[in-house]
């Protein structure tokens, strides 16, 4: 029988991906990506077998959302990813090659699968009526690391007005080119690198996200946990808490909140958020309990 290996090579050709979606108003939309796509060495070998193998690359990955009229809508990440053939050679070992040049990867952006902001943001009992989900894990939160639920929420309101992937806006080089973001804050609660490296580390969670509300919603409880102890601020107080939270607990320790008078009156306002959604709890506490355990029986 005749011994050959014969194996077919696939480059990692650009590609316009088109990603559709319906908008509100019922209208498709489409947005063209361009994605590096890592192909698969296929190769025969000697016994006359296929063996497929994939190169080792980071595969972007698509993003399911709802939108507002109940559609799906798919948005596909554009990466550059660098490829490797393999070929299993009549003595039964493997070669690895790596094709092409190395690719510089210009960005890899990973979407949660995440739901659009409720559509009362200020009533905290239509937010946990529409998300019982949310209600658990702030109730969770709490129970936890014993900062109150109406606090919680409303740092989230007040940081993101609970949209899951915000980031801080780009500033502008030379007046219209997008450049750096001011932090690496990201998610329900922004939180920044630094702090969501230390989150995970006292936690030990498995795969935590910041653009999930139950990790948002926990971190939350942590830090002011931690604040409580280390400054000794009230944890009913979201005013401090809230300038601690902002500022850092170095920051704050500091005073330098002191001279922020914009970031005063924002604290005041979470003060009075969280004052209104305490008030809000207490009217729908039992509804909402009674509502949890009917979906969890019905689940």
């Amino acid at each position: 029988m005749k011994r050959e290996t014969t194996a077919q090579r696939f480059s990692g050709a650009m590609l316009a991906t088109a990603a559709l979606g319906r908008n509100c108003a019922g209208s498709v939309a489409g947005r063209k990506f361009i994605v590096g796509l890592a192909t698969a060495a296929l190769g025969r070998n000697c016994a006359g077998r296929f063996t497929q193998r994939f190169s080792g690359a980071m595969l972007a990955t698509a993003a399911l959302g709802r939108n507002c009229a109940g559609q799906f809508t798919q948005r596909f990440s554009g990466v550059m990813l660098a490829t490797a053939a393999l070929r299993r050679n009549c003595a039964g070992r493997f070669t690895r090659r790596f094709s092409g040049a190395m690719l510089a990867t210009a960005a890899l952006l990973l979407s949660a699968c995440a739901q659009p902001p409720p559509p009362d943001i200020n009533d905290v009992c239509k937010i946990f009526a529409e998300r019982s989900g949310w209600y658990k894990a702030a109730q969770q939160a709490e129970k936890k690391w014993k900062i109150p639920t109406a606090m919680i929420m409303a740092f989230i309101h007040q940081e993101s007005s609970f949209v899951a992937n915000t980031r801080p806006p780009r500033k502008k080089l030379m007046g219209f080119i997008p450049w750096t973001r001011p932090s690496t804050a990201v998610g329900y609660a922004q939180i920044t690198d630094p702090a969501w490296a230390d989150y995970k580390k006292e936690t030990n969670y498995v795969f935590p996200r910041r653009t999930r509300f139950k990790y948002a919603a926990d971190f939350i409880g942590w830090y002011n946990n931690k604040t409580a102890k280390q400054l000794g601020i009230p944890r009913n107080d979201a005013y401090n808490m809230y300038l601690a939270y902002h500022e850092g607990r170095g920051g704050y320790a500091k005073g330098r909140y002191k001279n922020k008078p914009k970031l005063k009156k924002t604290a005041e306002r979470v003060a009075r958020l969280a004052y209104t959604y305490d008030q809000q709890i207490e009217e729908c506490r039992e509804d909402l309990q009674t509502r949890w355990y009917s979906n969890l029986l019905n689940w």
